[in-house]
């Protein structure tokens, strides 16, 4: 296993590298893993809200749906990698807080989901809504996706290979 990297709201992280990116505690939170099969390289992103981000100060644009995806393509972009190799896993975009009007984890799903379709990305695998908080775990060496709801131990989500 590689070197875990903690995937925070906001963050996004690409490696080619024997890397593991955790994004935990997704609640309303989408977390993202994109993959390129024949180069073994892959990415996580965590995000939230939907849209794009505000152009003002201390406005942080990853984690925002639009622009997390754009900075996500883009890193693989310097690595030689197109979006139309890419493909998606989506996990979280829930209801933990059990709101009888809250949609934001499904504004957020759904935002993610427009947005790699608007850029033909496939979306393999996803776990999401619900109303237990959920963590994704990817193994970008075995290109491996786990999930894990609640306190419920993780089960494999998606294998690339």
């Amino acid at each position: 296993m590689g070197k875990e990297v903690d995937v925070g709201i906001g963050k996004l992280e690409v490696s080619k590298k024997n890397r593991v990116f955790v994004a935990r505690a997704l609640g309303s939170c989408v977390g993202l893993a994109m993959y390129d099969k024949k180069k073994k390289m892959g990415g996580m992103a965590h995000v939230m809200p939907p849209g794009n981000a505000p152009v003002k100060e201390g406005v942080i644009p990853a984690r925002y749906a639009v622009n997390s995806i754009d900075q996500l393509i883009q890193q693989f972009s310097r690595e030689g990698i197109s979006k139309e190799k890419l493909m998606a896993v989506i996990v979280g975009g829930g209801n933990v807080l059990r709101r009888k009007y809250d949609t934001i984890g499904a504004d957020n799903i759904s935002a993610v989901s427009r947005q790699l379709k608007g850029k033909q990305i496939e979306i393999k695998a996803n776990s999401v809504s619900g109303t237990q908080r959920k963590s994704a775990r990817f193994d970008v060496g075995k290109g491996r996706i786990f999930v894990a709801a609640g306190d419920d131990n993780e089960t494999i989500l998606y294998d690339v290979l």
